[in-house]
């Protein structure tokens, strides 16, 4: 009988004790869990402090706390930079991958120039074309946006801008683009440096058809000939015509 009471006293004692252990555990977890360590990947001409200071990253706060989202719109802010990824490792370290966006297309809007990515996110804007750099577009129709937002266009015609702009860029082709009229987009235009109008027809097969591009432009220029038209809509020839 004894025993039994002995042990009804001790069972109170052990589960109070194993409460205290739990929390005392649970303090040193979170203590440790605290971001000590950023890492930055990826291409940016940004130092890892601007980076960290840009996204609002604070040492010290809870490695739980961590905002993929909040992070990436702050630093999409300045514009220039944007947020891919966002991995935590447990207990103290985040690793942020950046990306710089390429100054890529110009458009006009409302009086301001903005210069925009390949995909239409507003990096800066300026007062006139004076050291820009990029593919004036036309025929977006857009509306201003804020630096490190998209402008607001038909989706489709943003849609064949960036494809357009990325073929460009891909085929290394950037500094023979002067401009691209999205307007039609049965009818997509290029105009080259050389002032050359480069019939594109749709959004099809547009790599081959700025690859086709690039070769007569190389051709022309090395025969010092300019102006004219070129349709490259079929995506398998360059059809030149004399200006």
């Amino acid at each position: 009988m004894r025993s039994k009471r002995k042990g009804n006293r001790t069972w109170p004692l052990v589960f109070a004790l194993t409460i205290v252990l739990l929390v005392i555990c649970l303090i040193v977890f979170l203590r440790i869990s605290v971001v000590r360590q950023v890492i930055i990947n990826g291409t940016t001409e940004k130092t890892g402090d601007e980076i960290v200071r840009a996204t609002g990253l604070r040492l010290g706060s809870s490695i739980f706390s961590v905002d993929e989202a909040a992070l990436k719109s702050r630093l999409d802010e300045t514009g220039t930079t944007t947020l891919e990824d966002v991995e935590t490792k447990w207990p103290n370290t985040v690793i942020l991958t950046v990306r710089d966006r390429n100054k890529d297309a110009l458009i006009w809007v409302g009086g301001r120039l903005l210069v925009l990515d390949a995909e239409g996110y507003v990096i800066e804007t300026r007062d006139g074309f004076e050291n820009s750099q990029g593919v004036f577009v036309t025929g977006l129709d857009a509306t201003a946006a804020a630096i490190g937002h998209r402008v607001y266009a038909k989706e489709q015609k943003l849609d064949s801008m960036t494809i357009i702009l990325n073929a460009i860029r891909s085929q290394g082709a950037m500094d023979v683009v002067a401009t691209l009229d999205v307007s039609d987009q049965q009818r997509l235009t290029i105009t080259t440096r050389n002032s050359v109008t480069v019939m594109l027809g749709t959004i099809d097969k547009m790599e081959d058809k700025i690859r086709w591009m690039v070769r007569t432009i190389d051709d022309l220029k090395s025969r010092g000939e300019n102006g004219g038209s070129l349709d490259v809509s079929s995506g398998t020839k360059a059809d030149y015509l004399p200006g």
